[in-house]
């Protein structure tokens, strides 16, 4: 047994609170057992010999044994030596049993004078959890009162999503809270860190949502990139094709302007050179004229 608690050691989660005035003696977690299965056996014998007792002490809905006159409760879940969950030890059962219901989580209660021990309080808590072989996912919140101690230990083969340190920082500081008043609330320290059990639960059930969410969101994302990718190489393409055309087609006009412009020169010279025939007839016409003038010239002649 000895060779199990120290593996159980390295395995065991557990924070302890701050100390409110420290006190520890003993001699480790065998001998806190040994104690406390006496103590158990003490009270059970005054239930016995009390007549009536159990019919009178007995309390609806819980697994156990409550004696009030000693101020002891022992059930399956709490063990409450102090009495310091007082008459609210059945808000506290149900409180148990809704977060089992809820979350798979077994919530075990430890209220203790003291640890009786020179074991650090997280180790010896660790070993007592592992000691009474505990469910998977189970939550122990021991408290030694007089001893200012409040330590929560999760057991080794509990989810990741429950026995890492940040879930386990947060039931201890949960539990603490209401400790922490004038007047320490026991009872609404045990609901507090159970409501924190149901937080935690609730933050790990919801993180394939958010991945989900967190995942279509980058499709979104990358398809709204593509989509502006495809609409700006499509204007851009557009743009060229502009470009294009209207390079071609001021190519065009200046190669049509180039040819108007020979075919007007040509046309110019080809005006300004006289048809052949039209000069052979006009040099014709000269020199008949030449030809009258000499004549008449000659007749005037003779006739004076």
């Amino acid at each position: 047994m000895t060779e199990t608690i120290r593996t159980v050691e390295k395995t065991t989660m557990v924070v302890p609170a701050s100390p409110f005035g420290v006190s520890r003696q003993g001699s480790g977690a065998a001998k806190w057992l040994y104690m406390a299965v006496c103590a158990l056996l003490v009270a059970l014998l005054c239930m016995w010999i009390t007549p009536g007792a159990l019919a009178d002490e007995s309390t609806e809905g819980t697994e156990g044994s409550e004696d009030v006159q000693s101020g002891i409760t022992v059930t399956e879940n709490i063990t409450d030596t102090g009495n310091l969950l007082g008459s609210h030890v059945a808000e506290v059962t149900d409180a148990i049993a809704q977060v089992k219901e809820t979350t798979g989580v077994t919530v075990r209660l430890m209220y203790l004078s003291s640890f009786n021990s020179e074991e650090d309080p997280a180790t010896w808590a660790g070993d007592v959890l592992e000691y009474l072989d505990p469910d998977p996912n189970t939550v122990m919140l021991a408290v030694a009162s007089n001893d200012g101690n409040l330590v929560v230990a999760v057991s080794s083969n509990s989810e990741d999503w429950l026995k890492n340190q940040t879930s386990v920082d947060a039931l201890s500081d949960a539990a603490q809270q209401p400790l922490m008043e004038s007047t320490p609330n026991w009872s609404q320290s045990a609901i507090a860190m159970m409501d924190e059990i149901t937080v935690l639960y609730t933050s790990k059930s919801n993180e394939p949502i958010v991945l989900g969410v967190a995942i279509a969101a980058c499709v979104v994302a990358v398809l709204a990139v593509a989509v502006v990718a495809v609409v700006l190489v499509r204007r851009r393409n557009a743009k060229r094709s502009r470009h294009s055309a209207k390079r071609r087609r001021h190519s065009a006009k200046r190669h049509r302007g180039s040819g108007r412009s020979k075919h007007g020169e040509r046309k110019e010279r080809e005006d300004s050179i006289p048809p052949s025939g039209d000069a052979g007839s006009d040099v014709k016409k000269e020199d008949t004229e030449l030809q009258d003038g000499i004549q008449e010239t000659l007749s005037q002649t003779d006739h004076s």
